[in-house]
Parts: C-alpha cells; structure tokens; sequence
C-alpha cells in the first residue's frame, strides 16, 4: 500500500508545486518519532497540524504534504508504533486472514498513545487545543476520526483522508454537541479498492445521523490522496485557520 500511494503523492506534489521540505531529521524526544517543519516565528496561536500516516508506511511519506499546508503552521509527520518490517510502520495490527479485522485493545492502545502525543505535542509547542489538527491517511484517517469522536476536547479539526469508521470505538463516542467543536473534513475514492467508498459514505451518514457537521468529498481516485483533495483540504483549513 504505501509503494502505491507514496508514488502518487509524489506525483502530484510534482505537479502542484515545487516546493520542497527539509527537515533536519527524526526527533526522538517524544513518545512516537516524528520529522517536523517548524515556521520561521511562531506564537501560542500557531496552528500546529499532526500527520498520521497510513498502514505499512511512515512518517516520511505524509511529510511530503508539508509544504502543501499552511506556511506558518508547525507540521509535525509521527510514525506510528508498530513495527511491521524495514521503514514500515502501523498504529494497530491488521488480521490478514480476515482483512479489515481490528481488536479492541490494540485500538485502544493506539488511540492512547495518539492522545498522548498530542499532549507532548501541546506542551512542547506551547499551544493548546484550539489550534491543533491530525490529518491522517488511511489507517492513519481512522485514527483521526476516532481522537475526534472520543475526545474533541483536543483538538480542533480533522482531515479524514480514505479512512473509515472503527466498530471498536463506537462505546466511547462522545456527544454530538462536543463532536461539533471539530471541524470534519472527510474524503474518499470512488475507486478505491483497499478502504471502499462506501465506507467513506458511512462515515458521512453516520455523522450526519448524530447531527454532526462534516464536510464531505468524493474523488474519483484509488487509494491515494488527488490533487484535487489536497485543494480542497487546503481551502478548508484556510478558512479554520484565520
């Protein structure tokens, strides 16, 4: 998965701009490892935006999207826990044998470890809530969604990118008065074959039936993330981040 769509990524950020990010390497100072890109003056408002890579990837891929977002937001790409293999890395383990099955405590653990990290986040960059967002892609969009649906309170947004909806933590969802503190961005493949589009649909109905406002995208796209969802990520959080 992560060959495929780190190709496309590649791609179009090719195509959309020639800007290039650097970082000066892994930080190890938290608890999950990350790269960052960090503005040239920041303040307790600087929107800070947390990348959550998907399932067999790392944190370089999603880094790519740096210089996509926001000039003056801190840009921070995590790697996730897991170690699958040689620079391949996920937030929970996937049952292979039955695809698309998650176990409870292993969510669970990766949704505290992400809460965690925005914590240390938080206090190191001195800022709170208010300003911070996840963008995550595949496994990493589920992610998002969960920290959004259990805990809104620390966050402000996210972008939930060929993601889905996990069963496991539907006991902890919050209510829809809190959830609505979040702004939700949500968009999905038409084609995708590895997280379909109806679960994206799913995801969108099932917000919708709580009265839970999302903005909703379809692409016709496979598992990837198209220029055309990166424009309209960034229009969306222009208008959060003023």
């Amino acid at each position: 998965m992560r060959t495929i769509y780190t190709l496309l990524i590649a791609l179009l950020l090719t195509s959309c701009s020639n800007a290039q990010v650097k970082s000066t390497g892994v930080k190890e100072d938290l608890s999950l490892k990350y790269l960052v890109k960090e503005p040239a003056k920041s303040t307790a408002k600087t929107p800070v935006i947390i990348l959550l890579h998907g399932y067999g990837s790392n944190e370089a891929d999603l880094f790519d999207l740096a210089g996509q977002l926001p000039p003056d937001a801190v840009v921070i790409s995590a790697r996730a826990p897991l170690t699958l293999g040689n620079n391949s890395f996920a937030w929970y383990p996937i049952d292979r044998a039955n695809a698309g099955t998650e176990h409870a405590a292993t969510v669970e653990k990766a949704r505290q470890q992400i809460l965690q990290f925005i914590d240390e986040v938080a206090k190191k960059y001195h800022t709170q809530a208010p300003h911070i967002y996840l963008m995550g892609f595949s496994q990493g969009a589920i992610m998002s969604l969960s920290i959004a649906m259990t805990q809104p309170d620390k966050i402000r947004g996210i972008a939930v990118m060929s993601g889905r909806l996990l069963e496991e933590i539907k006991p902890q969802i919050t209510t829809a008065d809190k959830i609505n503190k979040v702004a939700i961005f949500i968009g999905h493949g038409t084609e995708d074959k590895v997280l379909p589009i109806t679960d994206g649909r799913y995801e969108h109905s099932f917000l919708d039936n709580m009265k839970v406002k999302n903005e909703y995208h379809e692409y016709k796209m496979v598992h990837t993330i198209s220029i055309e969802e990166l424009s309209d990520i960034q229009k969306w959080l222009a208008n959060l981040i003023k």
